[in-house]
């Protein structure tokens, strides 16, 4: 099957990086990310990866992600469910991100992210993150993305970084992040 026959391929909104499609989830495709087993990459026609729900994906699926995006008013589901992030040489997924919810008073929103083991050191969150980060940017009542990191995980502090977030602060061990749109 060529790549432009992929059923993501026909998505409304999809960013493109050099190497990588990006997009969100939709309802249908949480449930079907949840679940596992290659159902969701099936769905996409895509090959199977290695991806795994870490355990701090796993709290933040049951406790915020998934009902959120049950909740999420038609506009609002690109801030609340996971973007899946397409290898499209290889056409496998290799890494998801998210938006914490919606831009909040400050005009600002925070961002998470991982990258499946098998493709870390390979660039491609730093891609990811320059594309979501610009997209964000660009959204009426979006000033500020923000991220946090651990203080001892250096390969995020660098993915940061090449996208062009600056250290805000540094408490109890944690590495806060952050973007702003240019005046």
């Amino acid at each position: 099957m060529q790549q432009s026959e992929a059923p993501w391929t026909q998505r409304k909104l999809i960013l493109e990086t050099e190497r990588l499609s990006i997009f969100p989830l939709s309802p249908r495709e949480m449930n079907l990310y949840v679940q596992g087993n290659l159902v969701l990459e099936n769905s996409l026609d895509l090959k199977p990866g290695n991806r795994q729900i870490t355990p701090e994906l796993s709290d933040a699926l049951k406790h915020a992600i998934l009902p959120a995006v049950g909740n999420a008013k038609p506009g609002d589901i690109e801030f609340v469910t996971l973007w899946t992030l397409i290898y499209r040489q290889e056409s496998v997924m290799v890494g998801d991100l998210c938006f914490k919810g919606g831009p909040g008073p400050k005009k600002d929103i925070e961002i998470g992210y991982g990258t499946y083991p098998q493709y870390q050191g390979q660039g491609f969150m730093s891609e990811a993150i320059a594309a979501i980060t610009d997209w964000a940017l660009g959204r009426p009542g979006v000033c500020v993305v923000l991220a946090e990191t651990k203080e001892e995980n250096l390969p995020s502090q660098r993915i940061l970084q090449k996208a062009g977030f600056i250290l805000d602060r540094h408490e109890r061990k944690m590495m806060f992040w952050k973007k702003e749109a240019l005046p």
